[in-house]
C-alpha cells in the first residue's frame, strides 16, 4: 500500500488565526482518533493539492509529519466554501497499525469478455468494494477478470478471492454483467394489412348501405300506391 508523506505546522485555535491562514492559502487542519489527542494545524493549499493529485482518492494512508510529531491519517472530511468551492478545512482521522479499518476502494476491470466480443454489452454496477483491514493491507484497488464472462454471466461480490481484507458488502450484490445486444427489429406493415378494411368499418357500412336500399324501395312503393289511387 502507497503512502504519502505530508509536512505540517502548527496553528493556534481562533477564528481570527482561521482567517490569516486562508488568506494566506492555507488550509487549516485538525487530526484525531480514539485514545489520540487531537492535533491542529495547518498545511499549505499547494502541498495539499499536490497530494491530492498523485494519490486520487480520499482514503489513501497519509504519513503527517507535524515537527517531532510522526502519525498515519487518513481523510475524514473534507470541507468546502459554498461561493468558491475552495478547500477551507480539513478532518484527519489517526489510524493505528495495529487495528482494522474499513474503507472502500475502487474495483479495477481487467481483460476483454468473450461476451462482449460476441457483441454483448458490459454494464458495470458495483465501482466501489467496502472493505475492512489492517492500514498495511489497503489495496490501491480490487481487480476482477472478465476474459471468461459470455453473454448473461455476472460476477457477485462472493465470487471475489481475499484473504488479507473483510469485504463488508452484500455477498449476492453483482459487480458487473455481460448484457445480451438489444435487437432492433423494424416493422413493416403486411400488404394485406395495408389494404384491409376494419371489421368494424365494413360492418357500419354494410348497415348504412342496407338502410338506404330499405328507404329506396319504400319510396318506390308510397310512389306507386299513389299512382294507383289516382
Amino acid at each position: 500500500m502507497l503512502q504519502y508523506e505530508l509536512l505540517v505546522s502548527k496553528r493556534e485555535k481562533g477564528k481570527h488565526n482561521l482567517k490569516l491562514l486562508r488568506n494566506g492559502k492555507n488550509i487549516p487542519c485538525v487530526a484525531y482518533g480514539h485514545g489520540e489527542k487531537n492535533r491542529v494545524f495547518y498545511v499549505d493549499e499547494k502541498e495539499l493539492n499536490k497530494i491530492f493529485h498523485q494519490m486520487g482518492r480520499e482514503k489513501t494512508l497519509i504519513n503527517i509529519k507535524l515537527d517531532d510529531d510522526d502519525f498515519l491519517a487518513v481523510i475524514k472530511d473534507i470541507q468546502r466554501s459554498p461561493r468558491t468551492n475552495k478547500i477551507i478545512h480539513i478532518d484527519f482521522q489517526i489510524i493505528h497499525k495495529n487495528e482494522k479499518m474499513k474503507l472502500k476502494v475502487p474495483v479495477l476491470v481487467k481483460g476483454t469478455s468473450k461476451g462482449v466480443i460476441a457483441g454483448g454489452i458490459l454494464e458495470h454496477i458495483l465501482r466501489d468494494i467496502e472493505i475492512k483491514c489492517l492500514p498495511k493491507d489497503i489495496p490501491s484497488h480490487i481487480e476482477v477478470d472478465i476474459t471468461d464472462l459470455e453473454i448473461g454471466d455476472s460476477i457477485h461480490v462472493k465470487d471475489l478471492k481475499i484473504e488479507k481484507y473483510d469485504i463488508l458488502d452484500n455477498p449476492e450484490e453483482v459487480i458487473l454483467t455481460v448484457l445480451a445486444p438489444k435487437a432492433f427489429v423494424e416493422e413493416t406493415p403486411k400488404p394485406e394489412e395495408e389494404t384491409k378494411e376494419p371489421e368494424v368499418i365494413r360492418e357500419k357500412k354494410e348497415e348504412e348501405e342496407e338502410e338506404e336500399e330499405n328507404k329506396e324501395k319504400k319510396s318506390e312503393k308510397e310512389t306507386k300506391e299513389k299512382k294507383e289511387k289516382k
